[in-house]
């Protein structure tokens, strides 16, 4: 006899099961995908003057830290990226709600995709992409590293600069993690995971066991986090999904489009949405 019980999962005890089985569900549709991290340091003589670190997945490349002392740096970090991931992805992907680094990304061919009101509160978070992986122009003499493995000492620069930056801007990137699973009897048949960052809830992934769909249960998942959220007092929810996951079922619940990103993973669009809880 079935016993489904939803908890509150604060201890992450399931997060590995739900991950997985959503990464086996994927993989039904996209097969085993190239993954690839990568880190870029460009010296004057021997002063860090930038750095960036990126990371490869389902066909596209993203910048997930970066700092840089000025414009020219910028562009050099960029071509190099680029230059790196040229043949090997669809486009390259940068977030931020820094209107500076927003209009600096802008004139070296990158365009706003989407945007998320008030992530942080005041601010605009904006999708930067780029698919044109061909160098633009820059004359420097300065040197520039790229490893697969992080160089520590120039790892911990490159976060301190970045926090610093985020200091500047009365930035918070301190985040809460957040768990509910189903479970049949003591075993784990799905569940939903996200956090709250930037004024936001995350749902960073939704899992129901095959046999179980069709019972609502991804249904009571999504009300459990979303109310989370609501007692929380975080009325901004965002998403998302591919083509082969959950589009329509979140349309349903009432998020919108806000970004469509083509061949993420190739063959397939992704589409990022949000919702304000009332």
């Amino acid at each position: 006899m079935e016993e489904i019980r939803y908890i509150k999962d604060k201890d992450l005890t399931y997060l590995k099961d739900i991950r997985e089985g959503l990464q086996a569900y994927n993989k039904m549709f996209t097969g085993e995908k190239k993954q690839d991290v990568r880190h870029f340091y460009v010296f004057d003589d021997v002063t860090l003057i930038g750095a960036c670190s990126t990371e490869m997945g389902w066909d596209w490349a993203f910048i997930s830290h970066i700092f840089y002392n000025d414009e020219t740096v910028l562009r050099l970090l960029l071509n190099e990226v680029s230059e790196y991931y040229n043949g090997a992805v669809t486009g390259i992907q940068y977030f931020t709600s820094d209107q500076n680094r927003i209009n600096s990304f802008i004139s070296n061919r990158y365009y706003s995709a989407g945007q998320l009101i008030d992530m942080p509160k005041g601010q605009t978070m904006h999708y930067l992409m780029q698919t044109d992986l061909s160098s633009l122009e820059v004359s420097t003499n300065y040197i520039v590293i790229t490893n697969k493995e992080k160089i520590e000492d120039y790892h911990n620069i490159l976060l301190e600069k970045e926090k610093q930056h985020n200091n500047n801007r009365n930035y918070n990137s301190k985040k809460e993690e957040i768990v509910y699973a189903v479970l049949n009897k003591d075993t784990c048949i799905g569940g939903v995971y996200g956090y709250y960052k930037d004024d936001y809830l995350y749902v960073s992934f939704l899992f129901v066991n095959e046999e179980y769909r069709g019972r609502k249960i991804a249904s009571r998942l999504m009300d459990l986090i979303e109310e989370d959220s609501k007692d929380k007092k975080y009325t901004n929810v965002y998403l998302s999904t591919c083509e082969f996951q959950a589009l329509d079922f979140y349309l349903k619940r009432g998020y919108n489009i806000i970004a469509e990103v083509k061949d993420y993973p190739k063959g397939y669009k992704e589409y990022t949405l949000s919702k304000t809880i009332k």
